[in-house]
């Protein structure tokens, strides 16, 4: 585990979220995710229905933009539906 100091403050664990996806994998959660991103629901109140914090969901979402080259939100829920990924 990495550590990480701030401005002098003692150094404490980076608290990190490690997906292993470099076969393009998608996990239920991911699915879920987007999902609900595609009824309206918004990142917080994906947070507390799946019992993750709002960072955690934002940071699943950068990554899944990221895996699959879109650039946001929207292209990210019609590159699922596309690829029938989720329906």
């Amino acid at each position: 585990m990495s550590l990480v100091s701030f401005r002098g403050h003692p150094a404490y664990p980076r608290k990190m979220i490690y997906v292993s996806r470099k076969n393009g994998e998608v996990t239920e959660l991911d699915r879920r995710i987007v999902s609900m991103l595609a009824e309206g629901f918004g990142v917080h109140q994906i947070a507390d229905a799946t019992g993750n914090t709002y960072h955690t969901i934002e940071t699943y979402k950068i990554r899944l933009c990221r895996l699959f080259k879109v650039k946001n939100a929207c292209a990210l829920v019609a590159y699922f539906i596309r690829n029938k990924l989720i329906e």
